[in-house]
């Protein structure tokens, strides 16, 4: 299930990107911004912020699943914790 919520996130990263680009490229070109492109780019901001949110959310759900499948009896394998050396 969280692997398809994070397909999900991936997917509308995706597909909001080449709208993002149009922005930063508007912004780059010399001479003032019009109205338009700064609404576009602010939201972006919100379209990319709601997918940090989410990713957020899925993140730390993800991680307490693994802590809890840790304590009951999960080699370090197969619970997703790795050593450092």
């Amino acid at each position: 299930m969280a692997e398809d919520v994070l397909l999900a996130i991936v997917d509308e990263a995706v597909a909001a990107q080449p709208v993002a680009d149009r922005v930063v490229a508007a912004r780059g070109r010399p001479g003032p911004v019009s109205g338009a492109v700064t609404q576009t780019g602010g939201e972006q901001i919100s379209v990319y912020h709601k997918l940090n949110v989410r990713l957020s959310r899925l993140s730390s759900t993800t991680a307490s699943t693994s802590s809890e499948s840790g304590r009951f009896g999960s080699s370090p394998a197969t619970s997703g914790s790795c050593t450092r050396r």
